[in-house]
């Protein structure tokens, strides 16, 4: 600026010497005219020099105040979550659980020279429930025509001693899983249900087959083993279930659940305990990691 200022004063300053020979100016009113100009460039040069230094002054507090601000950002504690990264669709890792399908049928065991198969109806915790495709034999659920409990009754021992040892093998043995069978949540039918109990092999309840992965409708119909058919003369059976009830002139039974020979439909039955015209169609829990690898 102030360069501006002296170059514009000095080109000033030679029209008016050339105006005053042109003109007859005196010496003297050059001189006052040259002692004004030069005033007042003497002004302007201050007024530069101030307005520079206030431009530096604010150029500096600029400066320190985006420093601070810039170190204050930095101190401040910042949260970073990582953002979802996009990969593509991801590649499923198979596990032994995702190998087991709902439905899918199992060989484990023998009875009486036959292979018995298995359908899996639910997975949890680790585990396959797996409940027998056929009705493996004509068994009362109770010897003998008494009050009786699936705590008391004469099948649960046959399935948990003669069944389990005389039909697996030690390997097979291993793979199934003693569980909890619960007793006290059966319906109400003013039955004594007993206690709880701890088995291998047991008997479902109705509401536990509603309650299993697999839709019931789809397995709740059996197929039938060759000596069960044997023991029938060839005639489809029921297969018991383990849910207390009474029969018509008051005495215990059990309901059944089987099909009507003349429209194949699932039905619902109740019969003495010790019916010998009742199959017996087991479940059992098993270690999902043998079974994947049976």
């Amino acid at each position: 600026m102030k360069n501006v200022t002296m170059k514009a004063g000095s080109i000033f300053l030679a029209a008016l010497c050339m105006a005053s020979v042109f003109t007859g100016c005196g010496n003297k009113e050059v001189e006052d005219i040259v002692t004004g100009i030069a005033s007042e460039v003497n002004e302007q040069d201050k007024k530069d020099r101030h307005d520079k230094r206030d431009d530096e002054i604010f150029a500096e507090r600029v400066t320190a105040e985006s420093m601070a601000e810039r170190e204050d950002i930095q101190a401040m504690p910042v949260d970073v979550q990582a953002e979802p990264v996009e990969t593509g669709d991801a590649i499923p890792v198979e596990t032994e659980e995702s190998r087991i399908q709902l439905m899918d049928i199992y060989e484990i065991g023998t009875y009486e020279n036959e292979t018995l198969t298995w359908i899996v109806i639910d997975v949890k915790d680790g585990k396959a429930l797996l409940l027998s495709e056929k009705v493996i034999d004509l068994v009362p659920y109770n010897t003998e025509k008494t009050e009786v409990t699936w705590e008391t009754c004469s099948l649960r021992k046959w399935l948990n001693e003669d069944l389990y040892y005389g039909s697996f093998t030690d390997e097979e043995r291993q793979m199934i899983v003693k569980t909890t069978v619960n007793n006290k949540d059966l319906p109400d039918e003013g039955c004594n249900y007993g206690s709880d109990t701890e088995d291998y092999l047991y008997v479902l309840s109705y509401r536990e087959m509603l309650d299993t992965a697999a839709d019931c409708d789809e397995y709740a119909k059996p197929s039938y083993t060759q000596i069960a058919l044997e023991h029938h003369n060839n005639v489809r059976v029921s297969y018991w279930r383990r849910d207390p009830g009474m029969m018509g002139d008051g005495t215990v039974a059990l309901k059944t659940l089987g099909t009507m020979e003349f429209d194949g439909r699932v039905q619902y039955f109740c019969d003495d305990v010790d019916s010998p015209w009742n199959g017996v169609r087991p479940a059992m829990w098993v270690d999902i990691n043998m079974l994947a690898n049976n």
